[in-house]
C-alpha cells in the first residue's frame, strides 16, 4: 500500500500543466493593449576589499598604507550609500576608491595587493553605475577616464565595461 501511495505523489508531480487557454480576442472595435509586467530590478552586491598585512621583516610601505587607508575610506562611504540605495553616491566613492590605489608605487612589496583592491572598487563602481541605472549616461564615461589615467587598472576597466551588467532602470530622482 505504501508504494502506490509514493507512486501516485509522484505521478501527481511529473504531471505536466494543461496548456494555458489562448488569450479571448477582443470584440470588434474594441482595443486592448496586452498587460506588460516588468520584473523588478535585481541590484548587484559589491565585493569587498583583500587584507594585508605584511610581516615587519620587510621594512616600511608608507605608500601603501597611506593609499590603502584612504581608498578604504571611500570604499566604506561607498558601501555605506549603497545599503542605503543611494547608487549614484556608491559609484562615485567606489572609482575614488580605485584611484585611491594609484599612489602606490611600483616597487612597494602591496603594489599586487594595492592592484587588485583597485579592481575590485573600480567593478563595484561598475556595478554601482549599473544599479543606479546610470552606467550608459554617466558611469561609461567616468570609467573611460579613469581607465585612461590608470595604467596599472586601465586594461581591466575596459574589459569589465567590455561586458558591462545590465542596468536596472533610472531613478526619476537622479
Amino acid at each position: 500500500m505504501a508504494r502506490s501511495r509514493w507512486f501516485l505523489v509522484v505521478a501527481l508531480g511529473c504531471a505536466h500543466p494543461a496548456k494555458p487557454a489562448a488569450p479571448a480576442t477582443p470584440a470588434t472595435g474594441d482595443s486592448v493593449a496586452p498587460a506588460v509586467i516588468t520584473p523588478p530590478c535585481a541590484t548587484y552586491e559589491f565585493y569587498a576589499l583583500s587584507l594585508t598585512s605584511f610581516p615587519s621583516e620587510t621594512g616600511t610601505h608608507d605608500a601603501f598604507y597611506a593609499a590603502d587607508s584612504a581608498a578604504r575610506a571611500h570604499y566604506e562611504r561607498g558601501a555605506s550609500a549603497g545599503e542605503a540605495h543611494h547608487y549614484g553616491e556608491a559609484a562615485a566613492e567606489f572609482l575614488a576608491c580605485g584611484e585611491a590605489y594609484r599612489a602606490v608605487p611600483d616597487g612597494d612589496l602591496g603594489v599586487a595587493t594595492a592592484i587588485k583592491n583597485a579592481q575590485l572598487c573600480y567593478k563595484n563602481s561598475i556595478f554601482a553605475y549599473a544599479n543606479a541605472g546610470l552606467l550608459q549616461r554617466r558611469g561609461q564615461q567616468q570609467l573611460e577616464l579613469a581607465a585612461s589615467d590608470d595604467r596599472r587598472a586601465g586594461d581591466y576597466i575596459r574589459a569589465e565595461l567590455a561586458k558591462a551588467p545590465v542596468e536596472c532602470p533610472a531613478s526619476p530622482d537622479l
